[in-house]
Order: C-alpha cells, then sequence, then structure tokens
C-alpha cells in the first residue's frame, strides 16, 4: 500500500492546455468562426511542416476499410505509430512531415466533418441503423482538433479516401518492422522497462455511485500521455472534464504497478460497493472488470485477485484525484 500511496502522490504533474475544435471549413453562409478556424489549422499545419512547430501536440489517426477489414494508424509527433492495434512502429522526422505534407496537399483543413451517409430502409422493428465509416482521418495539433469522416452508401469524396491511403501507406513499411506484445502482461512489463511507449497503454476506469449519500465517482481515461477525467455525483451528473499531462516515468511506473497485480488473471466479476468499470489494454491485449454487488458473490470470494483490483482502483482514483487538482479544464472536447 505505500508502493500505491507514492506513486499516487508522484503523479501529481502539470496538466496541458485545452484545445477546442475545428469546423471543418467554410460552408454558403457558415459563421466567421468557422473561417477563422479553418484558416488556423492551415497556419498550424504549415508551421509544422516548415518548422516542426507543434510536433509535442501532434496525435493522427486513420483508418480504412476494405473488404479484408479495417486497417488503421496512429502516429504521435515523438515518432511513435501504432499499426492496426497490433504493433509499436516508430517514424523518422522525414516520413512525419511527408505525413503532414499529404494533409497540407489533400486541403484537410478545410474538408467537411462527414461525407455519404445516405437515408437507409426504416430498419425492421427491434432492429438498429448501422451506418458504417468507409475511411476517417483525425489530426490534433496545437491548439486545434479536426476530423473527416467517409460513411457508406451517399455521396464519396475521393480525395478523403485517397488522403487516407496516401498516410497508411507512409506508415505501411515501418509498421511491418514494429513491435508487439504477446499478452496484456508482457506489454504492460515491456511499458515500464520502456521497451513499449506509453501511448501504447489505454486505461478506464468509471465508478459510479448510486445514492447521494455514497462518495462521488469519476470516469476516468488514461491515453497516451494524457489523464482525463470526470467527476460524477449522482445529484449533480458529470462534471466538466480535466486533463492532466503525464510523464514517461510516471506512466511507466503505473503500468509497473498493473504488471505487478497481472489484470489478466482476475475474473471478470469482481466486487464493489458501487458500479465500476475497469479496463487496462497495451495494443491488441485487453482485460475488462466489472465489479458490483453481485448476488452470491461475497467481498473475499476472489481474496488475493479481489485485492489486487481494489490497489489497482485506489491508484487510478489517486491520478483522478492529482488530475482535478494539477489539471486544466477541457473545453469542447471531441
Amino acid at each position: 500500500m505505500r508502493t500505491i500511496l507514492c506513486l499516487a502522490a508522484a503523479l501529481a504533474v502539470g496538466g496541458c492546455a485545452a484545445r477546442r475544435p475545428v469546423a471543418a471549413g467554410p460552408a454558403p453562409g457558415a459563421p466567421a468562426s468557422a473561417t477563422e478556424d479553418t484558416a488556423g489549422l492551415q497556419r498550424a499545419l504549415a508551421r509544422a511542416i516548415t518548422d516542426r512547430a507543434g510536433w509535442d501536440t501532434l496525435d493522427l489517426l486513420v483508418e480504412c476499410r476494405t473488404d479484408d477489414g479495417l486497417t488503421s494508424a496512429r502516429v504521435f509527433g515523438n515518432g511513435i505509430g501504432i499499426w492496426n492495434d497490433e504493433r509499436q512502429f516508430r517514424l523518422d522526422p522525414d516520413r512525419i512531415g511527408s505525413l503532414l505534407s499529404a494533409l497540407q496537399g489533400a486541403g484537410f483543413p478545410g474538408m467537411d466533418d462527414t461525407y455519404g451517409g445516405a437515408p437507409r430502409p426504416a430498419p425492421p422493428p427491434g432492429g438498429a441503423m448501422v451506418t458504417i465509416s468507409i475511411c476517417r482521418v483525425e489530426l490534433s495539433l496545437g491548439a486545434y482538433n479536426k476530423r473527416a469522416v467517409q460513411l457508406a452508401r451517399g455521396e464519396q469524396s475521393p480525395t478523403l479516401k485517397e488522403l487516407a491511403d496516401d498516410l497508411l501507406e507512409i506508415c505501411q513499411a515501418p509498421a511491418r518492422l514494429g513491435l508487439t506484445a504477446a499478452s496484456l502482461r508482457d506489454g504492460l512489463e515491456k511499458i515500464s522497462r520502456g521497451e513499449l511507449a506509453p501511448e501504447t497503454l489505454r486505461i478506464v476506469v468509471h465508478r459510479k455511485p448510486r445514492k447521494k449519500e455514497d462518495p462521488p465517482g469519476f470516469l476516468l481515461r488514461v491515453a497516451g500521455n494524457r489523464a482525463t477525467t470526470r467527476a460524477y455525483e449522482p445529484a449533480r451528473g458529470y462534471r466538466d472534464p480535466v486533463v492532466l499531462r503525464m510523464h514517461a516515468p510516471e506512466l511507466r511506473a503505473l503500468a509497473r504497478e498493473l504488471a505487478a497485480r497481472d489484470p489478466a488473471t482476475w475474473p471478470s466479476n469482481l466486487y464493489a460497493v458501487d458500479y465500476t468499470d475497469l479496463s487496462i489494454r497495451v495494443l491488441n491485449h485487453e482485460k475488462a472488470i466489472q465489479a458490483r454487488q453481485f448476488a452470491g458473490l461475497a467481498p473475499s470470494a476472489h481474496g488475493r485477485q479481489q485485492r489486487a483490483f481494489e490497489e489497482v482502483f485506489a491508484i487510478l482514483q489517486g491520478l483522478h484525484r492529482n488530475a482535478l487538482d494539477h489539471g486544466h479544464l477541457m473545453a469542447d472536447p471531441l
């Protein structure tokens, strides 16, 4: 427990600046703010190409669906890339520059948010309407976030599809030499040793109290070097999201604590007074836990694994509190 408390204290670091989403480009009669945001992203993209400005905030996601399935790549400004959620690869600065130039050349800042998606016949009673994404490009750079999605059916954008294909092609060869994880524990241990980057780690923990007199809950997401959390109270609902930027040593320490408790070996259902959901993922290895007051499940039923779960929850709850104390409000999250 002392280790847990020390780690929670060490996770108190400065937050990252709030970001605002970018409109998809001016349409006839569009408000001036949409035009200004598009022009702002164009300028940020140009500076990133010429001076590498803002690369520390760069986060690019591209995915395309073909007959063989979904192909995706995510690239960060430090050169870390993730291919199909299966392997980590690295890009040199020239290739990152090529990605940015492709975005600029295709006019990505001015693209629409959505293409295609024509209405379909009404689903049968009890059925659900499903809209399939053919390809998607998302960019976070400096103060700007932008996404463009192409849906099945309807009017398509050949330019968006060609851009997505070009971005994937730039990443494909380096991805073949990428690093994988044999299991969740192996992935966590590789992060703790610095072999895998923190960008491969994803954590979501959600505690939702049911009664007003219960302690407040929260929804915490850890993705890359950012922890984003929202406090929750039954009477007030979810509060605005707060973002905390974490450093690599802290994330490696977090992965070390998780690996030591081997969550992949836990049962999928554990005990908690309030509804608690936890998922831990490294690349394509994930463990999801539901903790409740399940009928017939005593708090001591799973012994060591129950204690390990509670220790991990305490660590993540400490991270949530540190984010509230030291993070920054996130304005209008995507």
